[in-house]
């Protein structure tokens, strides 16, 4: 399962290979493309559209949250990398996606685009979107267990995560093998600790 795929270093691009530069790939060098089941889940669902087609993987258009709901995400537009093909900034929007109480613009993006002399408003758009929880997505796609979880939802991971992880203690079987989330400068450090001492008390161990 991956949440927050954007269209590059993704897992179904991994399998598929079609993009071979997400760091822990090693992990599915065992996996064959036509039989793996997974789930791709993104709210922009342009984005999900890019990725390749494998037979037992679904693409799941929703952002993931604390509780199912609407929200509104600020996203990059569909067409910003054709009118600006050279541009760093329009590139990292593409993985950038704000949900909620996020920040619209992520900090180290409006940097990058101020630099570019590119506005936020000509290369992002705003939309209401659906939120699910982890059951939701986990019922809806009938997710018995999981070997790999890999979350990249800026500043959302976090609490994402918690949620996740008391879902699992009601359906052990559904706890991820693996976990693969980001932390950033949106994240605090106590918060960081927090989670990563949550994962060592159920017996993962901690790459950093």
């Amino acid at each position: 399962i991956e949440v927050g795929t954007s269209d590059f270093r993704t897992l179904t691009q991994y399998v598929a290979e079609s993009d071979d530069t997400w760091p822990l790939g090693r992990a599915l060098r065992n996996w064959d493309p036509k039989t793996v089941r997974g789930i791709a889940v993104d709210p922009v669902d342009f984005l999900l559209r890019r990725l390749p087609e494998l037979p037992c993987v679904s693409k799941v258009a929703v952002a993931l949250g604390v509780e199912d709901g609407m929200m509104v995400c600020t996203h990059v537009q569909e067409d910003a990398g054709e009118r600006y093909p050279h541009s760093y900034g329009v590139w990292f929007a593409r993985g950038a996606a704000s949900v909620g109480n996020a920040p619209r613009t992520h900090p180290q993006l409006k940097e990058q685009l101020e630099r570019e002399g590119i506005s936020p408003d000509d290369v992002l758009v705003s939309e209401s979107i659906p939120v699910w929880t982890f059951g939701t997505l986990a019922s809806h796609c009938k997710v018995s267990s999981v070997d790999l979880l890999k979350l990249d939802c800026e500043v959302a991971d976090l609490a994402i995560m918690h949620s996740l992880l008391a879902y699992c203690d009601k359906w052990p079987a559904t706890l991820p093998r693996i976990f693969a989330f980001e932390t950033n400068i949106l994240s605090s450090s106590g918060a960081v600790d927090e989670i990563v001492g949550s994962l060592c008390r159920r017996g993962y161990r901690v790459l950093r």
